[in-house]
């Protein structure tokens, strides 16, 4: 929901963060989270309200995601993907990122059994 998300972006507003806003007729329909450390810049949050997914205003703010970390002299942007978010990893394939390089790894709790692929390998999750 829109009302949660705003709340979100909120928490931000701090020194090494800029919070870029996509709007459609004056009305908030995502946004994006840079976190910025020297020249090294990651993408943090990216929001899009449900009623506009699919068309083009995640690649819009990714884009222009992609254009601060360049001006910063950086010729990637940086991005933490959790490894069972499959709408996001399907969104970096298609803008050209099929790099993974961190993992995440975790016991695997008793009451779960679980598993998720990544790059062909079945992981209990």
């Amino acid at each position: 929901m829109m009302s949660e998300a705003v709340r979100e972006a909120n928490g931000y507003f701090t020194e090494n963060r800029r919070v870029f806003v996509y709007k459609i007729k004056n009305k908030m329909v995502g946004y994006s989270v840079l976190k910025i450390e020297d020249r090294v810049c990651w993408l943090d949050w990216l929001y899009v309200d449900p009623d506009h997914q699919g068309k083009g205003e995640a690649s819009k703010l990714f884009d222009h995601a992609e254009e601060i970390s360049l001006k910063l002299g950086n010729d990637q942007l940086y991005i933490w993907v959790h490894p069972d978010n499959h709408r996001m990893l399907k969104f970096l394939k298609k803008k050209g990122y099929d790099v993974l390089n961190l993992i995440e790894v975790k016991k695997k709790k008793p009451s779960t059994s679980r598993s998720i692929s990544i790059l062909g390998n079945e992981l209990r999750y």
